[in-house]
Protein backbone atom coordinates (compact mmCIF):
# COMPACT_ATOMS: atom_id res chain seq x y z
CA UNK A 1 0.00 0.00 0.00
CA UNK A 2 0.85 3.69 -0.65
CA UNK A 3 3.21 2.51 -3.48
CA UNK A 4 4.98 -0.06 -1.82
CA UNK A 5 4.69 -3.78 -2.39
CA UNK A 6 2.28 -5.29 0.11
CA UNK A 7 2.39 -8.79 1.60
CA UNK A 8 0.30 -10.99 -0.53
CA UNK A 9 1.48 -9.88 -3.74
CA UNK A 10 2.99 -12.47 -6.30
CA UNK A 11 6.93 -13.14 -6.64
CA UNK A 12 7.73 -14.83 -9.73
CA UNK A 13 9.62 -17.67 -10.25
CA UNK A 14 11.84 -16.08 -12.68
CA UNK A 15 14.73 -18.13 -14.34
CA UNK A 16 18.01 -18.25 -13.51
CA UNK A 17 19.33 -16.53 -16.44
CA UNK A 18 17.56 -13.54 -15.37
CA UNK A 19 19.26 -13.26 -12.35
CA UNK A 20 22.89 -14.42 -12.55
CA UNK A 21 25.64 -11.82 -14.22
CA UNK A 22 27.66 -12.62 -17.58
CA UNK A 23 30.58 -12.81 -16.87
CA UNK A 24 34.16 -13.35 -19.01
CA UNK A 25 35.64 -16.73 -19.92
CA UNK A 26 38.94 -17.81 -20.35
CA UNK A 27 40.83 -20.66 -21.71
CA UNK A 28 41.26 -23.34 -19.20
CA UNK A 29 44.95 -23.90 -20.31
CA UNK A 30 45.61 -19.78 -18.62
CA UNK A 31 48.40 -20.17 -16.35
CA UNK A 32 47.39 -20.08 -12.70
CA UNK A 33 50.14 -17.08 -12.35
CA UNK A 34 47.87 -14.89 -15.12
CA UNK A 35 44.77 -16.41 -13.70
CA UNK A 36 46.19 -14.45 -9.75
CA UNK A 37 46.88 -11.54 -11.80
CA UNK A 38 43.80 -10.90 -12.85
CA UNK A 39 42.16 -11.89 -9.15
CA UNK A 40 45.07 -9.17 -7.43
CA UNK A 41 44.34 -6.31 -9.64
CA UNK A 42 40.36 -6.40 -9.36
CA UNK A 43 39.65 -6.63 -5.97
CA UNK A 44 35.77 -6.81 -7.11
CA UNK A 45 36.71 -10.13 -9.02
CA UNK A 46 34.52 -12.66 -7.04
CA UNK A 47 34.66 -15.70 -9.90
CA UNK A 48 35.83 -15.86 -13.39
CA UNK A 49 35.04 -19.10 -15.96
CA UNK A 50 37.42 -21.50 -17.42
CA UNK A 51 36.81 -23.34 -20.48
CA UNK A 52 38.32 -26.65 -21.57
CA UNK A 53 39.15 -27.42 -25.11
CA UNK A 54 36.09 -29.81 -25.28
CA UNK A 55 33.74 -26.28 -24.20
CA UNK A 56 33.04 -27.46 -20.60
CA UNK A 57 32.77 -24.82 -18.41
CA UNK A 58 34.60 -24.35 -14.74
CA UNK A 59 34.05 -21.84 -12.29
CA UNK A 60 36.97 -20.55 -10.40
CA UNK A 61 36.21 -19.12 -6.56
CA UNK A 62 38.23 -15.69 -6.16
CA UNK A 63 38.88 -16.93 -2.49
CA UNK A 64 39.08 -20.31 -3.05
CA UNK A 65 41.52 -20.13 -5.44
CA UNK A 66 43.87 -17.14 -4.13
CA UNK A 67 43.95 -19.63 -0.92
CA UNK A 68 44.77 -22.95 -2.98
CA UNK A 69 48.11 -20.36 -4.80
CA UNK A 70 49.23 -19.70 -1.18
CA UNK A 71 49.17 -23.71 0.19
CA UNK A 72 48.96 -25.26 2.88
CA UNK A 73 52.75 -23.80 3.84
CA UNK A 74 52.83 -20.92 1.89
CA UNK A 75 54.66 -22.32 -1.06
CA UNK A 76 51.78 -22.87 -3.05
CA UNK A 77 52.57 -19.64 -5.45
CA UNK A 78 56.05 -20.84 -6.83
CA UNK A 79 54.94 -24.35 -7.54
CA UNK A 80 51.41 -23.60 -9.39
CA UNK A 81 52.47 -20.39 -11.08
CA UNK A 82 53.43 -22.32 -14.44
CA UNK A 83 50.77 -24.74 -13.90
CA UNK A 84 47.64 -24.51 -15.78
CA UNK A 85 44.62 -22.81 -14.59
CA UNK A 86 42.40 -26.85 -14.97
CA UNK A 87 44.99 -28.63 -13.13
CA UNK A 88 44.09 -26.26 -9.91
CA UNK A 89 40.66 -26.10 -10.41
CA UNK A 90 38.19 -28.52 -8.79
CA UNK A 91 35.80 -29.83 -10.82
CA UNK A 92 33.23 -30.91 -8.70
CA UNK A 93 32.66 -27.27 -7.05
CA UNK A 94 31.59 -26.66 -10.57
CA UNK A 95 27.31 -26.75 -11.12
CA UNK A 96 25.97 -26.27 -14.21
CA UNK A 97 22.57 -25.27 -14.64
CA UNK A 98 20.52 -23.90 -17.81
CA UNK A 99 19.48 -20.59 -17.87
CA UNK A 100 15.65 -21.31 -18.83
CA UNK A 101 15.53 -23.28 -15.28
CA UNK A 102 13.10 -21.41 -12.76
CA UNK A 103 14.62 -20.39 -9.44
CA UNK A 104 12.25 -23.04 -7.67
CA UNK A 105 14.20 -26.13 -9.57
CA UNK A 106 17.69 -24.50 -8.96
CA UNK A 107 17.09 -24.48 -5.60
CA UNK A 108 16.21 -27.77 -5.41
CA UNK A 109 19.63 -28.89 -7.32
CA UNK A 110 21.34 -26.06 -5.08
CA UNK A 111 20.31 -28.26 -2.10
CA UNK A 112 21.25 -31.67 -3.74
CA UNK A 113 24.67 -30.34 -4.17
CA UNK A 114 27.77 -32.34 -1.94
CA UNK A 115 27.74 -30.21 1.07
CA UNK A 116 31.14 -29.03 0.37
CA UNK A 117 30.24 -27.32 -2.51
CA UNK A 118 25.88 -26.90 -2.13
CA UNK A 119 26.44 -22.67 -1.21
CA UNK A 120 28.64 -21.97 -3.91
CA UNK A 121 27.99 -20.00 -6.77
CA UNK A 122 27.07 -21.73 -9.83
CA UNK A 123 27.50 -21.06 -13.90
CA UNK A 124 24.36 -20.25 -15.79
CA UNK A 125 24.96 -21.69 -19.66
CA UNK A 126 22.75 -19.21 -21.68
CA UNK A 127 22.73 -21.45 -24.54
CA UNK A 128 24.81 -19.23 -26.97
CA UNK A 129 28.36 -19.87 -25.72
CA UNK A 130 28.01 -17.85 -22.82
CA UNK A 131 27.80 -17.91 -19.38
CA UNK A 132 27.16 -16.54 -16.04
CA UNK A 133 27.59 -16.88 -12.99
CA UNK A 134 25.13 -17.15 -9.77
CA UNK A 135 26.08 -16.78 -6.08
CA UNK A 136 23.55 -19.22 -4.05
CA UNK A 137 22.18 -16.10 -1.85
CA UNK A 138 20.42 -14.66 -3.89
CA UNK A 139 18.75 -17.64 -4.90
CA UNK A 140 18.05 -18.04 -1.39
CA UNK A 141 16.48 -14.75 -1.45
CA UNK A 142 14.17 -15.13 -4.14
CA UNK A 143 12.82 -18.30 -3.11
CA UNK A 144 12.35 -17.35 0.21
CA UNK A 145 10.44 -14.09 -1.25
CA UNK A 146 8.49 -16.70 -3.68
CA UNK A 147 7.77 -18.81 -0.16
CA UNK A 148 6.53 -15.68 1.78
CA UNK A 149 4.38 -14.68 -0.42
CA UNK A 150 2.63 -18.12 -1.03
CA UNK A 151 2.17 -17.99 2.52
CA UNK A 152 -0.17 -15.24 2.02
CA UNK A 153 -2.41 -16.35 -1.06
CA UNK A 154 -5.03 -18.77 -1.49
CA UNK A 155 -3.48 -21.55 -3.21
CA UNK A 156 -6.69 -21.66 -5.39
CA UNK A 157 -7.31 -18.26 -6.64
CA UNK A 158 -4.25 -16.70 -6.29
CA UNK A 159 -5.86 -13.93 -4.19
CA UNK A 160 -4.61 -12.56 -0.74
CA UNK A 161 -6.06 -14.93 2.01
CA UNK A 162 -6.89 -14.17 5.74
CA UNK A 163 -3.12 -13.33 7.00
CA UNK A 164 -2.22 -10.87 4.59
CA UNK A 165 -6.32 -9.12 4.22
CA UNK A 166 -5.49 -8.56 8.46
CA UNK A 167 -2.12 -7.88 8.25
CA UNK A 168 -2.46 -5.15 5.27
CA UNK A 169 -5.21 -3.57 7.27
CA UNK A 170 -3.70 -3.65 10.38
CA UNK A 171 -0.46 -1.66 8.53
CA UNK A 172 -3.19 0.27 6.84
CA UNK A 173 -5.07 1.51 9.87
CA UNK A 174 -1.38 1.85 11.91
CA UNK A 175 0.81 3.84 8.86
CA UNK A 176 -1.46 6.11 7.52
CA UNK A 177 -0.90 9.60 9.40
CA UNK A 178 -3.42 11.90 7.10
CA UNK A 179 -6.47 10.73 8.54
CA UNK A 180 -8.22 9.18 5.50
CA UNK A 181 -10.45 6.77 5.70
CA UNK A 182 -10.55 3.48 4.97
CA UNK A 183 -13.01 1.24 3.25
CA UNK A 184 -13.47 -2.64 3.04
CA UNK A 185 -15.84 -4.42 0.93
CA UNK A 186 -16.88 -7.94 0.70
CA UNK A 187 -18.59 -10.05 -2.36
CA UNK A 188 -20.68 -12.75 -0.99
CA UNK A 189 -21.30 -15.83 -3.84
CA UNK A 190 -25.06 -16.63 -2.89
CA UNK A 191 -25.90 -20.32 -3.42
CA UNK A 192 -22.54 -21.38 -3.74
CA UNK A 193 -23.81 -24.56 -2.30
CA UNK A 194 -26.19 -25.40 -4.93
CA UNK A 195 -22.56 -25.44 -7.50
CA UNK A 196 -20.75 -27.86 -5.28
CA UNK A 197 -23.42 -30.15 -4.53
CA UNK A 198 -24.79 -30.78 -7.83
CA UNK A 199 -21.92 -30.08 -10.13
CA UNK A 200 -18.75 -31.11 -7.72
CA UNK A 201 -16.26 -29.69 -6.23
CA UNK A 202 -14.17 -29.42 -8.99
CA UNK A 203 -17.02 -27.33 -10.58
CA UNK A 204 -16.97 -25.52 -7.36
CA UNK A 205 -13.25 -24.63 -7.55
CA UNK A 206 -13.24 -23.41 -11.34
CA UNK A 207 -16.31 -21.18 -10.38
CA UNK A 208 -14.23 -19.62 -8.01
CA UNK A 209 -11.01 -19.50 -9.80
CA UNK A 210 -13.51 -17.22 -12.48
CA UNK A 211 -14.61 -14.94 -9.96
CA UNK A 212 -11.26 -14.40 -8.16
CA UNK A 213 -9.79 -13.62 -11.85
CA UNK A 214 -12.68 -11.23 -12.63
CA UNK A 215 -12.44 -9.29 -9.63
CA UNK A 216 -8.59 -8.90 -9.80
CA UNK A 217 -9.14 -7.84 -13.77
CA UNK A 218 -11.41 -5.11 -11.86
CA UNK A 219 -9.20 -4.22 -9.27
CA UNK A 220 -6.40 -3.34 -11.81
CA UNK A 221 -8.59 -1.42 -13.28
CA UNK A 222 -8.80 0.91 -10.34
CA UNK A 223 -7.46 4.22 -9.83
CA UNK A 224 -6.63 6.64 -7.15
CA UNK A 225 -8.70 9.71 -7.65
CA UNK A 226 -6.56 12.87 -8.97
CA UNK A 227 -5.05 14.06 -5.95
CA UNK A 228 -5.62 11.53 -3.95
CA UNK A 229 -2.81 9.15 -1.60
CA UNK A 230 -1.52 6.71 -3.86
CA UNK A 231 -2.96 3.19 -2.75
CA UNK A 232 -3.93 0.05 -4.44
CA UNK A 233 -6.90 -2.36 -3.25
CA UNK A 234 -6.31 -5.59 -2.01
CA UNK A 235 -7.83 -8.31 -3.50
CA UNK A 236 -8.78 -11.27 -1.15
CA UNK A 237 -10.21 -14.40 -1.04
CA UNK A 238 -11.71 -16.16 1.89
CA UNK A 239 -13.45 -19.63 2.59
CA UNK A 240 -16.79 -18.73 4.77
CA UNK A 241 -20.12 -20.83 5.39
CA UNK A 242 -21.68 -21.93 1.93
CA UNK A 243 -25.45 -20.99 1.67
Amino acid sequence: MNGTRWVGEQVDDVPVGAMATKIRTYPATLRCGDVERLFTQDPSLACIIVRRDDGTPLLLDRVWFLNAMVGPLGYGGPLNHERPVEALVDSDATFIIPAGYPATVAYEALLARPVAHRFGAMVVDYGDGTFGALAAAPLLEQVARMSAAEAMRDPLTGLANRNCLLDSISRKLTTDEDGRPVGLLFIDLDRFKVVNDGLGHGAGDQLLAVVADRIRTSVGRCAAPRGAARSRPVPWYGRGRCR
